[in-house]
């Protein structure tokens, strides 16, 4: 019994230590699952001032649209809205402003007329950011690169791999580029890439950026030649009085 006792105290003291150590993981765990839930309550609160910022932002794009076209619907303010993100067309408000402005100026914010047939004007450039085919043709042949191809096609543009036939801009070919033009989702991702790409040449001037859309590179290089500020422009006049139409309206 005696030879007994030392192994029944060391068992006591083995349990104690067992206990703290039992007791201390207890507490961490316990410390753990506090700033567990706080860091879930300030994730709860970040994800709540996002929705709130895309849904103002939604609304932004949605109002505005709105004034110019009564059935404008969600999935082209969706695709507007995505389309301007990836291409980083929502930098600084100006930037935003014009382009929703933009949108507003080339054809009402609509692809289609009221009985259904694809928005055209007189000098046929097609759908809801008015682009020639030429243009269209131009910038899916030789502007867009491979990688930028991939992203396009991410953002849910259909194939047009057809442009790259070696003979030059057949009226079969214009054809198909009016095809593609056509689909809205097409219509927007070239818009944005087309004014990204603009944006970047000419170094995020976004009025040079708005006149070069309106009548080219050559256009506006010969505008400025003759003396001519690009904010006179009468583009980006129009472009600024929808702006402006937007504050009086309060959208």
């Amino acid at each position: 019994m005696n030879r007994l006792i030392p192994v029944i105290a060391a068992l006591v003291l083995l349990s104690g230590a067992l206990l703290v150590t039992l007791k201390t993981k207890m507490e961490t765990i316990e410390n753990f699952q506090q700033q567990y839930d706080l860091l879930q309550c300030e994730y709860d609160s970040i994800q709540d001032e996002l929705d709130e910022i895309e849904h103002n932002e939604f609304d932004r794009v949605y109002k505005r649209f709105k004034l110019y076209n009564k059935n404008i619907d969600t999935l082209t303010v969706n695709h507007f809205i995505k389309v301007v993100k990836l291409y980083g067309l929502d930098t600084t408000n100006t930037i935003y402003d014009a382009c929703i402005s933009q949108i507003c100026l080339e054809s009402g914010a609509k692809q289609f007329y009221a009985n259904g047939n694809v928005v055209v004007s007189s000098g046929n450039a097609i759908g809801i950011s008015q682009i020639i085919p030429t243009t269209a043709h131009h910038y899916l042949k030789k502007v867009i690169s491979s990688e930028d191809s991939l992203k396009i096609m991410e953002l849910g543009a259909t194939d047009f791999s057809f442009v790259q036939d070696k003979k030059s801009f057949t009226s079969k070919c214009r054809k198909k580029v009016i095809k593609w033009l056509e689909r809205p989702e097409n219509n927007i991702i070239l818009w944005g890439y087309i004014m990204k790409h603009t944006l970047i040449l000419r170094r995020y001037n976004i009025t040079k950026t708005l006149v070069e859309y309106n009548i080219g590179g050559g256009g506006l290089n010969r505008y400025i030649a003759e003396g001519n500020m690009p904010s006179g422009h009468h583009y980006v006049i129009m472009v600024r009085g929808i702006i402006k139409r937007f504050s009086n309206k309060g959208v």
